[in-house]
């Protein structure tokens, strides 16, 4: 997501400026504190006691936990995202074309594995459904008359 990783670039450029600082944790205020625990993705970033947030870095930096690296959006992905903004997306492009598309395949397998008695009765039980339906629509367009 474009605007999530620039959001993530501006918020690693600013941990870097305070990282580079040299500042040691005990010497770190809160909103330093904020900007390092949300990069570091820390729950409530914001919330707690500036020694509580310290502690929290602390705790972070001893566990040897990693934080994200974002790399900037390229010129490739903009073109990319341009074309998908912009080419039609087809109905069969969709998840649940795809569902559809699936479910027919599972459907025919099931009907391939199944014995003749059970391909009747299952035949003659589609051919019920449709003699209903059928017989469904012809109400309907009585009753719309």
């Amino acid at each position: 997501n474009k605007k999530e990783r620039s959001a993530g670039i501006a918020l690693m450029g600013e941990a870097k400026k305070i990282l580079e600082s040299g500042k040691p944790i005990a010497g770190m205020i809160g909103p330093e504190l904020n900007v390092l625990l949300k990069w570091f993705n820390e729950p409530n970033p914001t919330q707690g006691k500036v020694e509580d947030k310290r502690n929290r870095l602390k705790k972070i930096l001893n566990d040897g936990k990693s934080a994200p690296f974002y790399l900037p959006w390229t010129e490739q992905e903009e073109l990319e995202l341009v074309r998908l903004k912009t080419e039609p997306i087809s109905i069969h492009d969709t998840a649940l074309a795809r569902l559809k598309s699936r479910h027919k395949i599972e459907i025919m397998a099931t009907f391939r594995a199944m014995t003749k008695e059970e391909k009747a009765c299952f035949l003659k039980e589609l051919q019920e459904d449709e003699v209903k339906m059928k017989e469904g629509a012809k109400e309907d367009q009585e009753a719309a008359i």
